[in-house]
């Protein structure tokens, strides 16, 4: 692996977790621009009826491992109600 491609890899590292450091930032109650204005824009946004789901999908660098750091942010009538990891979506 040449020198270029570690650093893409370290860069796209410090990348994903920024979303893991700023999910912290979402609280209940906070209105979806305040949400994309503290994470970016999601990866995706699905609408069903009054609630809304984004998820943010980052990959993280652990070592030479890359893991998988997926978020979602649940809103109800455009305010936060749910958020988190993927893996603890109820």
């Amino acid at each position: 692996m040449n020198r270029a491609s570690v650093a893409a890899i370290i860069l796209a590292g410090g990348l994903a977790g920024a979303c893991a450091s700023h999910i912290t930032e979402v609280q209940a109650g906070m209105t979806e621009s305040a949400v994309i204005d503290a994470l970016g824009k999601p990866d995706t946004r699905e609408i069903q009826g009054r609630l809304t789901e984004l998820t943010y999908e980052r990959h993280a660098v652990s070592g030479w491992r890359i893991r998988r750091d997926d978020y979602f942010v649940r809103l109800n009538d455009g305010k936060v109600v749910a958020f988190g990891p993927t893996d603890q979506r109820h």
